[in-house]
This record gives C-alpha cells, structure tokens and sequence, in this order.
C-alpha cells in the first residue's frame, strides 16, 4: 500500500483536535439531550461560546461580554470575557476601584 509521508503544519493539528472535541459534544448532546459545558460552536475561533442573554430580541449572542466603569465621564472596560460572568458579582470591587481614582484638579 502506497503512504505518503508528508508532515503537516501545526495548524491542521489543532484545526483537527477542535473538530474531534466539537465531535465529541455534539455526540454528547445527541446521546443525554443536555448541553454539554463550555460547548465550542466555531472552529476558526474555537475561544467564542455562546452567551445566554435573555433578551427579547436575541436570546443568545456570541463574542466576548464586557463590564465597563465610569470615572469621571471616562468609561474604563473593567472585565473582558468570552464567557459568561454576572456583572452584580463584579459590583465591589469596581466601587473599589473607583474609589481609587485620584480626583481630578478642577
């Protein structure tokens, strides 16, 4: 039987690990009908997860989730994320951060 023996770049490994492991979900999803954690539904960009926002229009958004602060009509971006988080968990230590702002010279 005839092989052909070439290497293939580290792309392709990771391009395949990530089709193996979106599988292995949907396997998963198929065989007990739950959603399996942390489910990857990109293979290009394998970080994205989708992001349950309950909203009436779109009930599930894609990207990354951002908490932001306002400091002296500056917006900060606090927390950047492709998962989900709770911004009312967050709430204290941006007071805190606020806090510490030095204010400005008027």
């Amino acid at each position: 039987m005839f092989r052909n023996h070439c290497r293939l770049p580290a792309s392709y490994h990771k391009r395949r690990a990530i089709i193996e492991q979106i599988y292995r979900q949907q396997s998963y999803q198929y065989q007990t009908g739950e959603h399996p954690t942390d489910k990857m539904v990109s293979i290009d960009k394998d970080y994205i997860r989708p992001v349950v926002r309950g909203k009436e229009i779109k009930r599930v958004e894609f990207g990354p989730k951002v908490n932001m602060i306002q400091v002296g009509g500056i917006n900060f971006m606090e927390h950047l994320s492709f998962d989900t988080f709770h911004e009312g968990v967050r709430l204290p230590s941006c007071i805190e951060l606020h806090t510490k702002v030095p204010k400005q010279a008027a």
